[in-house]
């Protein structure tokens, strides 16, 4: 829960990091055309003990594209994660320029605060869409609605974003929550994010085995390929009592290799053999992703030469 709460100070990153993060969403810092941000809160409701609040958040970018999500965040993240980052970065007379028309939720989300924190958030929208909104206070922004990584002709997000909430659903006592959150979990996170691949190791020890072997599958679609690490976890499970894991591995394995790659290519060979036959299948079907046919032909021949 806590890995996924964590979050690194954009106000802190260095240029580079900066400008690579916001190429990443479709702000190119040196275009003449900036995509128009849009961030409303409509709605709120109550989950696990808490209240959270949805931002509702659409992006218009210059070709005519149009990315449309939802994240929710409790009162706390929206005032120590934003609003307080921003307005220790700001210089006083501009916080108070920028906001004057629409104060902060005022302490403990009394009534009227979706209201409040409705107006502030398009406020601050409207500055971020202006050239001389700071680049990094513009990532700040991003990173705390969850803004998807851009992809020409993507197809628009229907699913709630927030890291924050996830975070609690993926602990939840439920089997089947915490097996679609593991499954959502790739689709929030970037590749090579450490919080989401921190979390899916961990979930590989879950006690349901479907909730194992989603991690183990959404585990191939977070890291980098040919990530050593990665694969000495995978190999481990390719050892499970549970042939449900161990199909999952086997499946997941030549996702995250090179072609050709010799360690993979050594876990998979001896589960040519398993005892179950969808792992077997699995492994057969991965060793020629892998581009190592032979080892299959091998096999058989082996076979054959034994029958005689």
């Amino acid at each position: 829960c806590n890995a996924l709460q964590e979050t690194s100070d954009q106000l802190e990153w260095p240029n580079t990091r900066l400008e690579a993060y916001l190429k990443s969403r479709g702000f190119d810092p040196g275009s003449s055309t900036r995509p128009q941000l849009e961030i409303v809160v409509r709605i709120h409701d109550e989950e696990y003990g808490h209240t959270w609040y949805r931002l509702d958040c659409t992006i218009l970018y210059p070709g005519g594209e149009t990315y449309v999500w939802f994240s929710s965040k409790r009162l706390c993240h929206f005032r120590q994660r934003l609003h307080d980052r921003l307005k220790d970065a700001m210089c006083p007379e501009d916080y108070e320029k920028l906001f004057a028309s629409a104060p902060f939720a005022r302490h403990g989300g009394l009534a009227g605060t979706t209201k409040r924190l409705s107006a502030w958030c398009m406020n601050l929208a409207r500055s971020a869409n202006g050239e001389t909104f700071p680049p990094q206070f513009l990532v700040l922004v991003l990173c705390f609605i969850d803004t998807p990584r851009y992809i020409a002709g993507a197809l628009p997000f229907c699913i709630d974003r927030s890291m924050e909430r996830l975070a609690y659903r993926i602990e939840d006592s439920g089997w089947f929550v915490r097996f679609n959150s593991v499954q959502v979990l790739p689709q929030v996170a970037d590749t090579g994010d450490d919080r989401a691949i921190s979390v899916l190791i961990d979930m590989l020890a879950d006690k349901d085995q479907h909730v194992r072997s989603a991690a183990v599958e959404s585990l191939s679609e977070v890291v980098f390929k040919d990530d050593r690490s990665v694969h000495q976890t995978l190999s481990v499970c390719m050892e499970d009592p549970n042939p449900l894991l161990r199909e999952a591995a086997a499946q997941a394995l030549p996702q995250v290799a090179e072609r050709g790659d010799e360690f993979v290519a050594s876990v998979l060979f001896p589960h040519l053999e398993d005892v179950d036959a969808r792992v077997k299948k699995a492994v057969k079907e991965s060793l020629k992703l892998l581009g190592r046919d032979d080892l299959v032909s091998s096999l058989r021949a082996a076979g054959t030469a034994k029958k005689r």
